[in-house]
């Protein structure tokens, strides 16, 4: 009956956000006729653009896949109800909504927690709730010749630029976007499942993996796990100050010996300023 109840819910909300102009095109998760094979026929058209043109135009392009650490489990329902709002859903819809993720909890030996996040694992509706609240980041304004394309919840961000510093400015630009709508609703990225392929002329291709934590400033530091309410303070384990991604790579003594031995490898001192530069100087030197 649960089921039932739920297709119901899930077919008139369909409904109603296809009347309001759809989701966006460039989402291929939980969608009936998509697959991650349409995912990667968009991505390759678009970084093909990169050889159209003159010589020496648009030669460049880079995709960054971002993942979101427990995506299904942490997004706010709070969140997707605003969103619910912002797009101009029917108000009954709307508290319908609501009422289904009202009153639900965890019961555990340590007794019963309520629940304020996360959309139901192995629902009807859970999917559409994912795309719907995820259609923001889908739609947000990117630089000049950035394209979002979503599956799911993993993202790849793909660049082109005309040259390489060109190119260096548009990621770095859309990567702080991506990275500041995440942690303004709630979510962290996953850097062990990121990464990059850089392509710099026609069959010149170069991947290689991102700790997109450290470009977005957003992962499993204290001051983003107070912000969710898992913990109360935001100091660092180590030395007492505000933890957040510059602290731990520019400033805790808790990782000199590592960040000393980074510097010698990437023959630069470490800054907010030049990481993302010398992660592109890399590439440039083994191409």
């Amino acid at each position: 009956m649960g089921k039932l109840y739920e297709g119901m819910l899930a077919a008139r909300l369909r409904n109603d956000v296809w009347r309001l102009g759809g989701l966006a095109e460039t989402q291929y998760g939980f969608k009936a006729g998509r697959s991650t094979t349409d995912a990667m026929m968009d991505a390759r058209e678009y970084a093909r653009g990169a050889n159209v043109g003159t010589w020496g135009t648009r030669r460049f392009c880079v995709m960054v896949t971002v993942d979101v650490r427990n995506a299904f489990n942490t997004v706010s329902w709070s969140r997707i109800l605003e969103r619910l709002v912002s797009m101009g859903v029917e108000p009954y819809l709307v508290n319908v909504v609501r009422s289904y993720l009202s009153d639900r909890v965890v019961q555990t030996e340590m007794g019963e927690f309520e629940m304020t996040a996360g959309v139901p694992q192995g629902s009807v509706l859970g999917p559409l709730l994912w795309n719907i609240f995820y259609d923001e980041v889908l739609r947000m304004e990117v630089p000049d010749g950035v394209k979002l394309i979503g599956y799911a919840d993993d993202l790849a961000v793909i660049v082109r630029g005309k040259s390489e510093e060109d190119l260096r400015e548009r990621t770095e630009e859309a990567l702080r976007l991506v990275g500041a709508w995440m942690g303004n609703n709630g979510l962290s990225l996953a850097p062990d499942k990121s990464k990059a392929v850089l392509r710099k002329k026609k069959g010149q291709v170069r991947s290689g993996q991102v700790r997109s934590g450290c470009l977005t400033g957003h992962g499993c530091y204290m001051s983003y796990v107070a912000g969710i309410g898992k913990r109360r303070e935001s100091t660092c384990m180590y030395c007492q100050e505000d933890d957040d991604v510059e602290h731990t790579l520019f400033g805790c003594h808790r990782w000199h010996v590592w960040r000393h031995e980074v510097e010698i490898q990437v023959g630069r001192k470490l800054t907010a300023d030049n990481l993302i530069e010398g992660f592109f100087d890399n590439w440039s030197r083994d191409n």
